[in-house]
């Protein structure tokens, strides 16, 4: 577990793949990315993909078109 001062703790699961990882968010799920695709995450969950924008602690679903907040830390 990690602790991100924007999204809060984190579970990384490292791959194979070189520069790329698996988190769990407790409200999103499980994302996965890589070092050249952040702020782009895909969420295994819901089966999409959605961007994070740091700065307003929220996300963006590009399935439904809506940008979501992450609850308060």
């Amino acid at each position: 577990w990690v602790y991100h001062s924007q999204l809060g703790w984190l579970y990384l699961e490292f791959t194979p793949v070189p520069e790329s990882v698996w988190m769990y968010h407790s409200e999103v799920g499980w994302l996965w990315t890589t070092l050249k695709q952040f702020p782009y995450v895909y969420n295994s969950y819901d089966n999409v993909w959605m961007f994070i924008n740091l700065v307003h602690n929220s996300y963006f679903n590009y399935t439904n078109r809506k940008w979501m907040q992450f609850s308060e830390r």
